[in-house]
């Protein structure tokens, strides 16, 4: 892959500067990193939040999984499951601290990546 010139950044406002910075960054590593899979552990380079559910109850019953990001989230990623089973969103409004979900299947083990 050829790495963009950025040589036109000298011309830009200090958000542009930044913004493209950013690109650079990700260009220069060649992926996207999520990062460790802690509970609680912030993205790698993408921004969001690891929280791991050692069981999410019973079936299709809503739990609650905190987070510390501040601001009420706009989704999240299953990044591991022990059962075959579908985690989706629950009927809860979410909140800056809080998000909940259900689970398809019984005591699942689940983490889950939260996205701001």
């Amino acid at each position: 892959m050829k790495i963009p010139d950025f040589s036109f950044q000298e011309t830009l406002d200090n958000e542009a500067k930044e913004f493209f910075n950013w690109i650079r960054i990700l260009v220069n590593k060649g992926k996207i990193a999520f990062g460790s899979v802690v509970d609680g552990n912030h993205g790698e380079n993408i921004e969001g939040e690891h929280q791991v559910i050692a069981d999410t109850g019973d079936a299709n019953t809503e739990f609650s999984v905190t987070h510390t990001l501040g601001r009420i989230p706009t989704g999240y990623l299953v990044t591991s499951n022990n059962k075959a089973a579908v985690v989706y969103t629950g009927t809860t409004t979410w909140t800056s601290t809080t998000i909940y979900l259900r689970c398809d299947a019984a005591n699942c083990a689940i983490s889950v990546f939260i996205i701001p």
